[in-house]
């Protein structure tokens, strides 16, 4: 295989109910069900991972992923591409304070992670809270984190709707009979 990437910044190419950008603090190879996020070497790559994981990005991916079906909820599968047209907001543009504060917030973020085996954005709604409002006061909507999460909640059940179990043959089909004719 040669030497393998061990990037900094991992994200996925399925979500399913949470939208996760995964710090690789492990150096770990990934398999091909990851993207590596390279950030230009002027941003700092914990602060970038920390941005991906807000809800601003999560609505993003959301509104330009695409469904991919499935029985119990259908998917948001993510091509390379469309993670270039996420919006991010830049993190050159905040403040050193708001910095720490967010990869405080982000740090806070990976340890409930790491105590959850499989953890729901419900058990990580407070770190991701926290990412968001610093996130929303420097795009100047601080009294728009409900609107957002409500956004993204309406996202989740709408790919929940699309789900197999959901969703009925539209197509009849004839009878046959037992030799095999209609």
């Amino acid at each position: 295989l040669g030497e393998l990437a061990r990037p900094k910044i991992l994200t996925t190419m399925f979500t399913w109910t949470t939208h996760r950008v995964f710090w690789n603090e492990a150096n770990a190879p990934t398999g091909d069900q990851f993207y590596y996020v390279i950030p230009n070497e002027d941003l700092d790559r914990e602060l970038l991972a920390a941005l991906l994981n807000s809800r601003v990005v999560w609505l993003s991916n959301e509104l330009k992923g695409r469904r991919a079906g499935g029985q119990g909820m259908t998917r948001l599968q993510t091509k390379v591409y469309e993670t270039e047209l996420w919006t991010v907001p830049d993190p050159r543009n905040f403040d050193e304070e708001t910095k720490k504060q967010i990869k405080s917030s982000f740090n806070d973020l990976i340890q409930t992670e790491i105590e959850h085996e499989e953890p729901t954005h419900k058990e990580t709604e407070d770190e991701r809270d926290e990412i968001d409002k610093a996130v929303m006061e420097m795009l100047g909507m601080p009294d728009r984190l409900d609107e957002l999460k409500s956004s993204i909640d309406m996202m989740l059940q709408m790919r929940k709707e699309g789900a197999g179990e959901l969703t009925t043959v539209l197509v009849g089909r004839e009878s046959r009979t037992e030799d095999g004719s209609e």
